[in-house]
């Protein structure tokens, strides 16, 4: 036997112990590489500066000031947006969107956008077809025509109001933001300009008497109909902008659907009591 073989056998005797074991040099093996992996992976508070980035924030500032920025404000730039980022991440780990309904409503509509993708554009058969199957959507709704005297604060003597403009007399109120005569107002419009109170009264009002006082969020209202008109369907021309928009609406839902099915799994929906 040479020297070199006896040496080569009486090496592994001169190894640690646990190197000797073949099931704990493939487990720390593993381990190193399972190590290297998660240090090379991305961190959840990483803020990593792009190139994209840089390039966005220097257009940005071309763009308000008109040049391009020197390195100072290249690092001001940088320093800004890694102070936003780091807002904007901290305000998304406490659930600040969850409490803010504008934010919530902003963040579900871009979702909603990027998952349905860009409306598509119908043909005229697309939305006759459509007109046709939702024709009570598309009505005019209930009009009404008249006239009013207004006042920022209840009248002395709201009954002597009342009996004089029966009687035809003369009554000055105060003005009133949208006038004193309403021709063929819808009753949403008239809901938002006078109240719902007013609007009540002036669906029941008998045509061509004077009624009131009428409290709205404004003032006290005394009011005359002279016209109500009924629902009425809308021709198609008449509605086809309408009828464009709500096609595309049904069209994009669908692939919204499709996406929000997709993930649903990833979630567990808890109904508490």
């Amino acid at each position: 036997m040479t020297a070199e073989t006896a040496g080569s056998r009486r090496l592994p005797q001169r190894l640690p112990g646990w190197l000797r074991d073949p099931i704990t040099v493939f487990l720390a093996l593993g381990a190193a590489i399972f190590l290297g992996w998660w240090l090379l992976q991305p961190r959840e508070n990483d803020i990593r500066i792009t190139p994209a980035i840089r390039a966005a924030l220097a257009a940005d500032h071309r763009q308000l000031t008109g040049h391009d920025p020197d390195k100072a404000e290249q690092r001001g730039l940088i320093d800004d947006w890694v102070a936003e980022e780091i807002l904007f991440r901290e305000a998304l780990a406490r659930g600040l969107h969850l409490a803010d309904g504008t934010v919530r409503e902003r963040l579900v509509e871009r979702m909603t956008l990027i998952a349905g993708g860009v409306p598509p554009e119908p043909d005229e058969a697309d939305l006759i077809d459509h007109y046709a199957r939702h024709r009570g959507t598309y009505v005019r709704e209930p009009q009404i025509s008249l006239e009013q005297v207004y006042f920022s604060k209840p009248p002395a003597d709201p009954a002597a109001v009342l009996a004089r403009l029966r009687a035809g007399g003369a009554v000055d109120g105060d003005d009133f933001w949208m006038g004193d005569q309403f021709s063929n107002f819808g009753e949403s419009m008239l809901r938002g300009m006078l109240g719902a109170g007013v609007l009540a009264g002036a669906r029941s009002a008998p045509i061509g008497q004077w009624m009131g006082p009428l409290v709205g969020p404004r003032g006290v209202h005394f009011i005359r109909v002279t016209a109500r008109s009924p629902v009425q369907p809308l021709p198609y021309l008449a509605a086809r902008e309408q009828v464009k928009m709500d096609w595309q609406a049904e069209a994009a839902a669908a692939p919204v659907a499709r996406e929000v099915a997709r993930v649903r799994s990833r979630y567990r929906i808890i109904d508490a009591p």
